[in-house]
């Protein structure tokens, strides 16, 4: 039996008016991210960025073809329990497309399958994969070297060349790998300018460091809640980036979860102080995910939903690449996952606040009209 890989790539925020079913998948999503980013450590002392959507919709264009048991243990693990079948694949569908009609924000998202040879799919997994995923089925030219090439272009193209390699070899069992890319560009409605940015202090949890930091003075939408301020900084559309500030000492990974639904925020002239910073991160989701309860299907699965062929038997590794940069003219984010699955894979006067983000924050990509997390993290330190 041979291997089957799943990939999927993303690159920011999305969004619009949500039905009942689309609704769950997000809140489902959302529930999920957090369980990762806290299987994962939240960073335990470093910067730790994932990307919910990019992992769940992976999964979930996988769960459309398992059978039995292996449904029920990745249902339960992405929070979807509650939902039919046809109530995912449909709220998948609907959510994907309202992420998409994103209106100024440049969003896309992208699927695909890769055929290795004599594999033939299902007829009903084939038009579920067409119908609520828009995956189009491709042959993999080879493994190796060769197919990785072959999936890293498309990952590459699918995330403007954010993620440029995320397989530096296929498996020579590899039977199928499915793709997902989501690509994100959120332009602020305030932009920074290039003249108010200059080098600041920020006080990591490694020590302090000088970066340049950005400013601007105008209405910023604030709140404190729980320990920590709650900041929100609108992109074009309906995403936002929000930041949970607390304490100099506390734990910033501890507010991720708070991100999910932030309190209500109202607007006061101050003056931001928001640090320029870019980072990739990686991650290997093998044992987070067996942590949350996927542990059985790293040993043996039921994919028969995919395809009858016997070779399609374990999940054996799922990688997590991501990508962020925030400057002066807005926010780019993009992630990739790849899984391989093998046999048996206020205003003041006369001084304005000051909001100083130079210390460890949690941070969340947000779709305020749907409620969707694309991307979240903690950044602890910065060069």
């Amino acid at each position: 039996m041979m291997p089957l890989s799943l990939i999927a790539a993303s690159m920011g925020p999305l969004n619009v008016q949500r039905a009942p079913a689309s609704q769950s998948v997000a809140k489902a999503n959302n529930s999920f991210g957090v369980k990762l980013l806290a299987a994962l450590g939240a960073g335990q002392g470093e910067n730790t960025l994932i990307s919910p959507i990019s992992v769940s919709s992976n999964l979930r264009l996988l769960l459309a073809g398992t059978q039995g048991s292996t449904y029920k243990t990745l249902a339960k693990t992405l929070e979807l329990s509650s939902l039919s079948l046809g109530q995912i694949l449909s709220g998948s569908r609907d959510l994907s497309t309202q992420l998409s009609n994103s209106g100024d924000a440049k969003v896309t998202i992208a699927n695909s399958l890769w055929l290795a040879p004599r594999l033939v799919l299902s007829p009903s997994y084939q038009k579920v994969s067409k119908d609520d995923f828009e995956a189009n089925s491709q042959p993999l030219q080879g493994v190796g070297e060769t197919g990785a090439a072959q999936i890293n272009r498309w990952v590459s193209d699918h995330t403007r060349q954010r993620i440029t390699q995320l397989f530096s070899t296929i498996p020579s069992d590899s039977v199928l790998v499915l793709a997902n890319a989501v690509t994100f560009d959120g332009q602020w409605q305030d932009k920074f300018l290039s003249k108010d940015t200059h080098f600041q202090p920020f006080h990591g949890s490694k020590g302090d460091t000088t970066v340049k930091t950005m400013t601007r003075t105008g209405a910023i939408e604030s709140a404190s809640q729980g320990g920590a301020q709650f900041i929100r900084l609108p992109y074009h559309g309906h995403f936002s980036l929000w930041i949970a500030l607390p304490g100099p000492k506390a734990d910033p990974g501890r507010f991720v979860k708070a991100l999910q639904i932030p309190p209500k925020v109202s607007a006061s002239e101050c003056k931001l102080f928001l640090p320029k910073f870019s980072f990739s991160d990686e991650h290997q989701l093998k044992a987070p995910l067996s942590q949350l309860g996927m542990g059985r299907l790293f040993v043996r699965a039921d994919f028969t939903g995919i395809s009858p062929d016997p070779r399609l038997g374990r999940i054996t590794e799922v990688v997590h690449k991501t990508f962020i940069k925030v400057d002066e003219e807005g926010t780019e984010a993009a992630a990739a996952t790849g899984a391989i699955i093998s046999p048996t894979a206020i205003r003041m006067e006369p001084k304005l606040q000051e909001i100083r983000i130079d210390h460890p924050f949690a941070l969340a990509i947000r779709d305020d009209a749907t409620g969707t997390i694309l991307f979240e993290g903690v950044v602890r330190n910065l060069n």
